[in-house]
């Protein structure tokens, strides 16, 4: 059997300009109530790699589950919030800076633990409860999952680390889809 990560389309929302710490929460919540841009080549690109005869799976936030419904097209997908992204800390630092900038601050937060509410031993806990949950759905039929781009790279590592085999792509843009074998 297969497990299928794909990541949701780009997102819809712009996040140009100089932001304080305030700034940058608010974007965080406006980028995951946000949906994608529509982008039919890809779209049609993933409908032919995933298996049209797999259980769909979605993070429930919009951006995921709207990519899948793009890909899919009525097919059922049940969404679940154990696939949402990773939740990376809002870190009060008084400095001006851009989205990716904040972002990247955040990241490193988390890789180091910085945290309490959002960290990167908190994430592996979740992580291996939706690794555990894709590989007991694989034992019967292959999956797919419309997810997020740092939970998708970080799932495909804890399969690979319980046996799975496959590529994991170094950087995980839109679209991309792993493929990942028992």
């Amino acid at each position: 059997m297969s497990i299928y990560l794909v990541r949701h389309g780009e997102t819809d929302i712009d996040l140009k300009g100089w932001m304080n710490v305030l700034d940058y929460a608010k974007s965080l919540k406006k980028y995951n109530r946000a949906g994608i841009k529509i982008n039919r080549n890809q779209s049609d690109k993933v409908a032919k790699i995933v298996n049209p005869n797999a259980v769909y799976f979605s993070s429930d936030l919009p951006r995921a589950y709207q990519t899948a419904n793009k890909v899919l097209s009525g097919t059922s997908i049940l969404q679940d919030k154990l696939f949402r992204e990773i939740e990376l800390p809002v870190i009060k630092i008084p400095i001006i800076a851009n989205y990716f900038i904040w972002r990247t601050l955040s990241r490193l937060f988390w890789f180091f633990g910085f945290s309490k509410k959002s960290n990167i031993w908190k994430s592996k806990k979740i992580i291996s409860r939706a690794a555990l949950k894709l590989m007991s759905q694989a034992e019967k039929h292959d999956v797919v999952l419309f997810g997020h781009g740092m939970m998708n790279s970080l799932l495909a590592l804890e399969l690979k680390l319980k046996g799975w085999k496959g590529r994991i792509p170094i950087v995980n843009n839109y679209w991309n889809v792993i493929i990942l074998k028992q």
